[in-house]
């Protein structure tokens, strides 16, 4: 599943967690307003993501598990 990340409040942050991965659901999630990233791909339970925003743009704090592409 797909998913678009709107832009936050400054200092905002967002913890993002896989916890069902029934019929094969991943998650893919981007966002118009990122530094360093353009998709993250979560796609097994527990993994995530903590991402915060800052300056207008989405940063990722840390991940487990996660798939990033630049």
């Amino acid at each position: 599943t797909a998913y678009n990340l709107n832009d936050g409040i400054n200092g905002q942050t967002k913890t993002v967690i896989l916890y069902d991965i029934s019929n094969g659901a991943t998650a893919s999630i981007s966002t118009s307003h990122s530094l360093g990233f353009s998709y993250i791909n979560l796609s097994v339970v527990g993994s995530s993501v903590v991402l915060k925003f800052v300056f207008g743009k989405w940063v990722i704090v840390s991940s487990n598990s996660a798939s990033i592409t630049q």
